[in-house]
């Protein structure tokens, strides 16, 4: 995927490194042109992540611990795609429009 110049440029105003963005292309839900990941969706792998350590088959966070965190902070995340371009992206929460 190629970011465009007007992605790179909210990404810095809103905050969501490139991390959360790869994160929620190998993880969001596809939505008309979007990918999401909803507040919901993160409480929900991060829920797994820690049931996974208490039972010990997992000692250490994994790769997109991070970026999962910094979305829940959020309130999810939303990326725009058209074609094989990342038009925007935004934070859920701000209540862009109905993401479903």
């Amino acid at each position: 995927m190629r970011k465009t110049k007007h992605v790179q440029a909210r990404m810095c105003q809103r905050g969501i490194r490139g991390e959360v963005i790869d994160f929620v292309l190998e993880f969001g839900s596809y939505s008309r042109s979007k990918l999401v990941v909803t507040r919901q969706d993160a409480e929900g792998m991060l829920r797994a992540i820690k049931r996974q350590q208490r039972q010990g088959r997992m000692r250490e966070a994994p790769p997109g611990y991070r970026a999962l965190k910094t979305i829940l902070d959020k309130g999810g995340v939303a990326i725009v795609l058209k074609g094989w371009d990342i038009v925007t992206a935004f934070n859920v929460s701000t209540g862009w429009g109905v993401v479903r």
